[in-house]
């Protein structure tokens, strides 16, 4: 299944994001579109690479859904409170990316620490646009590598956070989520605006009205990530 570019954010492979990936997987890349690419270095077994690449290809918004779906795969990776509310933060930042959803984010991953699973999903959100200076300074941009290196970095801690002998297993299928994230069979729900106050208040001493009964379904099209 090909994964989609979005026009409005064209995929870039800056030279930072590139090195991370091993000498023969720059070799296979160069020259090959992002599909191309990221299919032949799975068929050369560089599933790690793979990993690496698909953070680098993918779109902002979904990069960092694909990052917090691989880790919340993991059990080990979210045994603790902290790094569900990481991963929570971003998944509502995906959802209607706001300013302050991604500074949230921020300081709940370093509340989590930055060095787990959780904790660089939550770096990545804050890397992916803004300012990552204080917000009475003047915008300092993140540099471009920051945001794919930092959640392909999400998604490999998870791979061998525990059973790290089955890592190339869960690398290949970090892959193929990230396959799904792309085509939209797993995906945030879009974020709605907040409802407008109504034209006329109720009368005073009138009954207020009675409450829809709350549900909760399923995404559209989602498919729950295997858990290992």
């Amino acid at each position: 299944m090909a994964i989609p570019v979005k026009a409005a954010e064209p995929t870039t492979r800056p030279a930072e994001a590139l090195a991370k990936l091993s000498e023969p997987a720059r070799g296979i890349v160069s020259g090959q579109a992002d599909v191309a690419a990221l299919d032949a270095l799975v068929a050369a077994g560089r599933v790690m690479d793979a990993v690496r690449f698909t953070a680098m290809i993918l779109p902002r918004r979904e990069r960092v859904w694909w990052a917090a779906q691989c880790v919340r795969s993991v059990p080990a990776a979210i045994a603790d409170p902290k790094a569900i509310a990481v991963l929570e933060a971003v998944e509502k930042w995906a959802a209607g990316p706001k300013d302050e959803l991604r500074r949230s984010a921020f300081t709940l991953a370093e509340a989590a620490d930055i060095g787990t699973p959780a904790g660089c999903v939550g770096a990545a959100v804050f890397f992916s646009e803004g300012s990552i200076g204080p917000t009475h300074v003047a915008e300092i941009p993140p540099p471009p590598h920051a945001a794919p290196s930092v959640a392909a970095n999400a998604a490999l801690l998870a791979a061998v956070i525990a059973e790290p002998e089955k890592a190339a297993e869960k690398h290949a299928a970090f892959v193929e989520l990230g396959r799904a994230v792309a085509a939209g069979t797993n995906r945030w729900v879009e974020a709605k605006p907040a409802a407008s106050a109504p034209a006329t208040a109720a009368r005073p001493g009138a009954p207020a009205p009675p409450r829809p009964p709350t549900t909760t379904a399923p995404r559209p099209g989602y498919s729950p990530p295997r858990r290992y």
